[in-house]
């Protein structure tokens, strides 16, 4: 039953983590705060940071529990290098272009205080730029997409519909605009090279970027300026002819090898076991 609603019960299983890590968050942070002169925010953002890495790790471990992905899989098969370092350039590139559109619309962001206080500690890139990247990768690529594409037929619809999925997870309406493109990118290159490792890593780099940015006084862009106009004209190229080249060594190492990208019966046995 569980391997059959595999999609749901990853989304129930990572949703009740999500509530239930905060108890054991809180019950850590309370005696702490109540001994010194923690503030509310600092009380708000020690809660988050726990909550989130119980979660990211829990649900990992349940995950692998239920035989729903390999651990060995996080890194196999290895990617050619050629190929791991034009999907990271490209990922960044389009994720960076991404970001320039987001930055003229006037998107609110509920998280951004909470956000401020992770953004500026050790354990906050670890929750942020490892173990995020690994558990989401696992969950919405590995599990979800590759359920969906199965159960549509359609890669694309694995894409789709997990893409939105992620988009919808995220509840802050700034992380959801980019969440959804991000999503698609991210789905396409696990689609097309096979390789749970490529989004693992790609996702890693724009988190590591985003992190270490967001600690500088930088302006949003405007289309206005010509030099933004320039950057994402530039970064839309970049991404667009480094995703095209992937493919294309796909498709001429599927000519070579005889094989394609399509789900089979028989991996799916092999998964089983």
């Amino acid at each position: 039953m569980l391997k059959k609603r595999k999609t749901l019960t990853t989304l129930l299983i990572w949703l009740a983590l999500q509530f239930l890590c905060m108890i054991p968050a809180f019950l850590i942070i309370f005696p702490i705060a109540k001994a010194t002169d923690m503030s509310m925010e600092e009380r708000g953002t020690y809660m988050t940071l726990i909550t989130l890495i119980l979660a990211q790790l829990l649900s990992l471990l349940i995950f692998r529990l239920l035989k729903y992905f390999r651990l060995s899989e996080t890194v196999k098969p290895v990617p050619k290098a050629k190929t791991l370092i034009m999907s990271v350039a490209g990922g960044i590139s389009l994720f960076y272009a991404i970001n320039i559109i987001q930055a003229q619309f006037d998107i609110p962001d509920l998280l951004e205080q909470q956000m401020e206080g992770l953004l500026s500690s050790v354990w906050g890139f670890i929750a942020i730029c490892i173990l995020a990247p690994l558990s989401e990768e696992v969950m919405m690529r590995r599990i979800i997409l590759k359920d969906m594409w199965r159960k549509t037929g359609k890669m694309w619809g694995g894409i789709l519909i997990s893409s939105a999925i992620f988009a919808i997870i995220h509840l802050n309406p700034a992380q959801v605009v980019f969440a959804f493109p991000a999503a698609i990118i991210l789905g396409w290159l696990y689609a097309v090279t096979g390789s749970l490792s490529v989004p693992i890593l790609v996702h890693m780099a724009n988190n590591s970027i985003a992190f270490f940015t967001s600690q500088t006084d930088a302006d949003d862009p405007v289309l206005s300026d010509p030099k933004t106009i320039a950057v994402l004209a530039a970064t839309l190229a970049a991404g667009l002819i480094l995703m095209w080249l992937i493919a294309k060594e796909k498709r001429k190492a599927d000519l070579l090898s005889g094989q394609g990208t399509e789900i089979t019966e028989s991996e799916e046995v092999r998964e089983e076991l």
